[in-house]
């Protein structure tokens, strides 16, 4: 089983993984937390800039040992926050610059940043990660920055 993508796979995930898609699968909903799958059953969990929406990150990192087969290969992709407080106020800075010369944008994304709090229960920060993987019994992990997203790493570990 794959879990259910909120909104559907990203277009780009169609065209880089244009053969995984063509492969049958069926769509599961449900919630990282109590995964709706028996012991051992996969042998790769992917979890793609999702963990820092999860209400416990850790029992989703539990969860995916769980479910996966002795040996078998978690990857977690996630935006990485360098010193949070620090990065949100970089980040915010850097989208207002880039916007500056499109004012409708720009009061959009201010009023968004005014009314709306942050969508992300979690921040992480690399070591954060690889002590989450760490205390769900992950080895051997190893982390890849994403260089064609800012700020994304891919995290990789051995059950």
């Amino acid at each position: 089983g794959v879990e259910r993508f909120l909104r559907g796979p990203h277009k780009l995930h169609y065209k880089h993984y244009k053969r995984e898609f063509s492969l049958p699968m069926s769509f599961v909903e449900g919630y990282g937390e109590k995964l709706p799958y028996k012991n051992n059953l996969f042998d790769t969990w992917i979890n793609m800039a999702a963990l820092d929406h999860c209400i416990d990150p850790d029992m989703v990192m539990k969860e995916a040992y769980r479910i996966l087969k002795p040996k078998g290969t978690v990857i977690v992709i996630q935006r990485i926050h360098k010193h949070q407080e620090e990065h949100r106020k970089l980040y915010l800075l850097k989208r207002l610059l880039k916007h500056l010369p499109h004012p409708k944008r720009l009061l959009y994304i201010l009023y968004n940043r005014l009314v709306y709090k942050d969508e992300h229960l979690h921040h992480f920060e690399k070591e954060d990660m690889v002590d989450l993987l760490k205390r769900a019994g992950f080895s051997n992990i190893t982390t890849t920055e994403i260089p064609y997203m800012e700020n994304n790493f891919a995290f990789e570990g051995k059950k």
